[in-house]
């Protein structure tokens, strides 16, 4: 069930939106799914325009804090 959800997440981390992006981060970071780290620091690699606001709050979600 956790490869489910994390694919869904994963699939609205990919939508063009930061809404959609951090919502998926947040789920992501409460996910504690063995590959989010790598997800994640994709995203950021893919997304060199991120503020560094957005950034910071995509390494938090790697890292399981985001409350």
């Amino acid at each position: 069930m956790q490869d489910i959800f994390f694919q869904a997440l994963a699939d609205v981390l990919s939508i063009d939106s930061w809404t959609c992006q951090k919502a998926a981060l947040h789920g992501l970071s409460h996910l504690h799914h063995p590959e989010t780290k790598e997800l994640i620091e994709r995203f950021i690699e893919e997304h060199p325009s991120l503020m560094q606001e957005q950034k910071a709050y995509a390494v938090a979600a790697a890292r399981f804090e985001v409350l």
